[in-house]
C-alpha cells in the first residue's frame, strides 16, 4: 500500500489505487449515500478496510449538512494506534446549498495539521461522484493528464 522514499526527510508514501480500491469506494459511496442530506464521515484504515464513523455535529450545535465531525478524542486515539491511512468525508448537494467536489480550505488545513491524507466523496443524494484523495502522504498523479482540482 506503500512506498518508501529515501532522502534526509524519509517518508514513506501511499499509492492513490491501494488506498481507494474498488471494495472501498462502493462502501465510501454507499455511507455517503446512506447519510444524505448529512456529511457522512469514516476512515481507510491500515488494513485496507472503509471504516464508518458517526457524525456527531449536531450533537455539538453544528449543521451536520455542512461539517463531518467525530466524537472527541476518537481521531487522535486510532491515528495514535496507527490504524488510520486516510480520513474520508462527503460534500453533499441539496436543490438549496451547491457543495464543491473538491476539498474546502479547511478540509485542506485540517489534513495538513493532522498529518493524514484525505478524501471527498461529493454526493447529491441520488448518486456520487468518485472519491478524491489528496495530501502530501499520497504519491504525486503524473503532471501530464490528471484533471485540476482546486486547493490541491
Amino acid at each position: 500500500m506503500s512506498r518508501h522514499v529515501e532522502g534526509p526527510h524519509q517518508v514513506t508514501l501511499l499509492k492513490r489505487e491501494d488506498l481507494l480500491t474498488d471494495r472501498v469506494v462502493r462502501d465510501i459511496q454507499a455511507h455517503a449515500l446512506a447519510c444524505y442530506p448529512n456529511e457522512s464521515l469514516g476512515y481507510i484504515g491500515t488494513d485496507g478496510e472503509y471504516h464508518m464513523l458517526e457524525n456527531v455535529a449536531a450533537s455539538r450545535g453544528l449543521d451536520p449538512q455542512l461539517v463531518a465531525l467525530a466524537s472527541s478524542g476518537l481521531i487522535p486515539k486510532l491515528m495514535i494506534e496507527g490504524r488510520i491511512a486516510a480520513l474520508v468525508h462527503s460534500h453533499t448537494q441539496t436543490p438549496e446549498r451547491p457543495a464543491p467536489a473538491y476539498p474546502t480550505k479547511v478540509d485542506d488545513e485540517q489534513h495538513i495539521a493532522m498529518n493524514l491524507p484525505g478524501v471527498i466523496v461529493w454526493t447529491n443524494g441520488e448518486m456520487c461522484l468518485k472519491p478524491f484523495a489528496w495530501g502530501d502522504q499520497l504519491e504525486p498523479n503524473p503532471l501530464i493528464g490528471r484533471p485540476f482540482r482546486h486547493l490541491v
